[in-house]
């Protein structure tokens, strides 16, 4: 009888272990495996890009376009610049990061520094220069990776009416200051192709910002201090940039994140428009 019942008993214990164990794989698997399997990216910007957890926004977007969930990284300390970024240990050492090649590095310059750059011509050579050597810091690591220059908004209009905040050398209204930005970032996008011999593209998010608030029916895209974004102006952010890395039309995105169905059908719009006259 014991004999028989302790071979009954390794026999169960040997079942146990045996369905057991490869159950604990699956299960430690789906713990630490990442389900984020579509592309490696990683956003280097500061409060502008960290608001609203734009990088989030972009990878709910491209989730429900229908892509591979984008495993995300992003590095955004307040009010850096690129000059901050190129100096910082931590952001060299993000770029350099061995795990797994970036394919597409989204870069976002301070919000004022291009336009003060206009009136400025050492300020301008300074970030030109910091750009350029940014896309060669990235390119040395990650060849073949992709550089996305993420174009800034300007100031919300109403800031030079009611002269609450300085808007002193960066443009005379929005309309000014947004004309500044974007021929900021053409120039340092021009400086770093010819640097890094490839096309730098450019996420027009400022123009479409810009458009917005010359529609019939503007959705107000700035926070309460007149430059952040609210969450309705990184939700834009994040179309754009979606677009831009996917090389789409936002068409198929069915995120809609806070805001109303009515609003992102707007927003998306004017995207979709934008995308469909970019020869």
């Amino acid at each position: 009888m014991k004999s028989g019942s302790f071979t009954r008993q390794s026999i169960l214990v040997a079942l146990v272990i045996f369905f057991a164990f490869p159950l604990l794989g699956l299960s430690f698997w789906y713990k630490y495996a990442s389900k984020e399997t579509g592309m490696a990216i990683l956003f280097l910007g500061n409060s502008y890009t960290s608001n609203n957890s734009l990088p989030t926004l972009f990878q709910n977007i491209a989730d429900s376009a229908g892509y591979d969930r984008p495993a995300v990284s992003a590095y955004t300390p307040g009010g850096y610049t690129f000059n901050l970024f190129l100096a910082d240990p931590a952001a060299q050492a993000l770029i350099k990061s061995g795990e797994k090649q970036w394919e597409v590095v989204i870069l976002q310059e301070q919000s004022e520094i291009p336009a003060y750059s206009s009136a400025n011509p050492t300020l301008q050579r300074s970030s030109i220069t910091a750009a350029v050597g940014l896309a060669r810091l990235i390119k040395q690591s990650n060849p073949h990776a992709r550089i996305i220059l993420f174009e800034t908004w300007a100031r919300d209009a109403r800031l030079w009416r009611t002269n609450v905040v300085n808007t002193d050398g960066v443009g005379a209204n929005s309309d000014e200051m947004q004309t500044r930005l974007r021929l900021w970032y053409e120039e340092a996008a021009n400086a770093m192709s010819a640097s890094i011999g490839e096309p730098i593209s450019i996420a027009r998010v400022g123009d479409l910002w810009q458009t917005n608030y010359h529609s019939a029916r503007p959705i107000q895209l700035h926070d309460k201090d007149g430059s952040h974004p609210n969450p309705a102006g990184s939700y834009l952010a994040a179309l754009e940039i979606f677009s831009e890395v996917y090389r789409t039309s936002p068409q198929k995105a069915q995120y809609q994140g806070e805001l109303t169905h009515a609003n992102m059908t707007a927003l998306k719009n004017i995207v979709i428009q934008h995308y469909t006259n970019v020869p």
